[in-house]
């Protein structure tokens, strides 16, 4: 779903004001503001990406602001005094390879595997696995209360300063406002204190000459912290490599550094393992300078036996979505419209929710009274024998639905003019609609037959399906 001109004009104030802000810190602080919320540009952090803000009147915009900066002056007055740095472990095994993760993603074992890459036991890694929320090793933090209170200071500082020129220059509009309050939230709430000790940790390890790097690997592409990862890495000898979790679609703008942002000090990996030829031409204009290698990820893997499911007993309208609040609250607002046209007594409706899903309250209670009335069913069933079950899948961002075409299974992706969006399936009507044209007559028509060649081949090739593993062993030999 192509982006709203409102969500364009905001990326362009935030590359913008990324650019001259980092101009203003100089290189002792430049390196935050790649980590901020206007470079990490991730729709799922607050609706000031979304249509459904942007196009609000201006009044509306300013209270928005107002109610911004007195919530995170509050939490900041707090943090600046309650941070007290981050937990990290360690573990060296003498590898030229160096892992780096968030301790969410691992088994949580004392090896601290991860199913972002397949391990080969034939080539250890070192590996610098870090947590905010859990004591997982030693603790660490180069801030003091008055480095903290001396940092934000500089911080503010220069976002003051670029306010003060565009008014003088009469730049000001409604989209460069939101930018500076998405900035300047984060400078005010001290979230910017995690970033620093991050990327401060990992010039200490990445110059340490006992442990001789050749590479380090991060998972999260760029995340916050991977950017962080990277920029420390410059320099150092040390060669940044990531690859391809999730799919890599125009919607999802982290992915897509501007290229003042790059050309004014926004680092970027040396080497990116991409499931396809047409992610790589995706991503290519935003990484000058970046290798890009084909490559199947442990997420898909398991799809390279594509033997299709047994359908006999498929009677059932099958919802899934993304990690994402608004994602969720696209399929409710399917369901509760099919419900509404008699369609739970024609067909079973089952919600099969992102495990680590972000539900809104009423959501949250509409799906639980819907389960216990019996109009819903809630699913967590392994996926091949969900997709036995299902007539059709229905939803929105969520690779469910490409894996569903690959098996052979009908599949329809929702979006909504109100959010920025992201399908996986091609983007015309025959396999993505607008969540308000939800009917029991185009689930009807649209269920009786199984997705073409076509478009069972491209799913196959957005997913590396006939790329070599990732393991640890490709990313050391790269």
């Amino acid at each position: 779903m192509p982006l709203a001109a409102s969500t364009k004009r905001l990326i362009e104030e935030c590359a913008g004001l990324n650019t001259r802000t980092a101009g203003r810190l100089g290189p002792e602080l430049e390196f935050l503001v790649w980590a901020s919320p206007t470079s990490y540009r991730d729709p799922e952090d607050t609706k000031l990406w979304h249509p459904v803000y942007l196009e609000k009147p201006a009044a509306y915009k300013l209270l928005v602001h107002c109610y911004l900066y007195l919530r995170y002056a509050f939490i900041g007055m707090a943090r600046c005094f309650a941070y007290r740095g981050f937990s990290y472990a360690y573990k060296e095994a003498g590898a030229p390879l160096l892992i780096v993760m968030a301790e969410e993603i691992t088994d949580h074992s004392a090896e601290l595997r991860t199913d972002y890459i397949i391990e080969d036991v034939s080539h250890p890694e070192d590996k610098l696995v870090f947590s905010r929320l859990k004591k997982i090793g030693k603790d660490f933090t180069a801030l003091g209360i008055w480095k903290k209170m001396m940092i934000g200071e500089r911080l503010e500082m220069a976002l003051i300063a670029d306010l003060m020129k565009q008014l003088v220059a009469g730049r000001l509009s409604m989209a460069y406002l939101d930018s500076l309050a998405l900035f300047h939230r984060w400078v005010i709430s001290y979230s910017w204190c995690f970033h620093y000790d991050f990327y401060k940790l990992m010039r200490v390890i990445l110059g340490r000459k006992q442990a001789g790097y050749r590479s380090v690997f991060v998972p999260h592409e760029m995340h916050f912290y991977s950017r962080m990862a990277w920029k420390a890495a410059k320099g150092t000898g040390v060669r940044g490599i990531t690859a391809q979790h999730a799919m890599i679609l125009p919607e999802k703008l982290w992915y897509f550094p501007d290229a003042a942002e790059v050309k004014a000090g926004c680092a970027l990996p040396d080497i990116f393992y991409v499931y396809s030829e047409g992610t790589k031409a995706l991503l290519g204009k935003s990484y000058p300078g970046t290798d890009f290698r084909l490559c199947c990820g442990p997420r898909f893997r398991k799809w390279k036996d594509t033997a299709r499911p047994d359908r006999s007993r498929a009677d059932a309208l099958t919802f899934v979505c993304g990690i994402m609040a608004y994602d969720t609250a696209i399929i409710v607002k399917a369901a509760k419209a099919l419900l509404a046209e008699g369609y739970g007594a024609k067909r079973r409706i089952r919600l099969r929710l992102h495990p680590a899903g972000i539900i809104n309250r009423a959501q949250k209670e509409w799906i639980g009274a819907a389960a216990k009335a019996g109009s819903i069913e809630l699913s967590n069933v392994p996926l091949r024998e969900e997709f036995e079950m299902s007539r059709m899948i229905v939803g929105s961002n969520s690779a469910v639905l490409q894996e569903a075409v690959l098996s052979g299974v009908p599949a329809l992706a929702l979006t909504s003019n109100e959010y920025i969006c992201a399908s996986v399936l091609p983007d015309d009507d025959k396999w993505t609609i607008d969540v308000s044209r939800i009917s029991w007559k185009i689930i009807e028509e649209r269920s009786v037959s199984a997705p073409d060649r076509d478009t069972v081949l491209r799913s196959r090739a957005n997913m590396g399906l006939d790329n070599r593993d990732l393991t640890t062993a490709t990313v050391a030999a790269a």
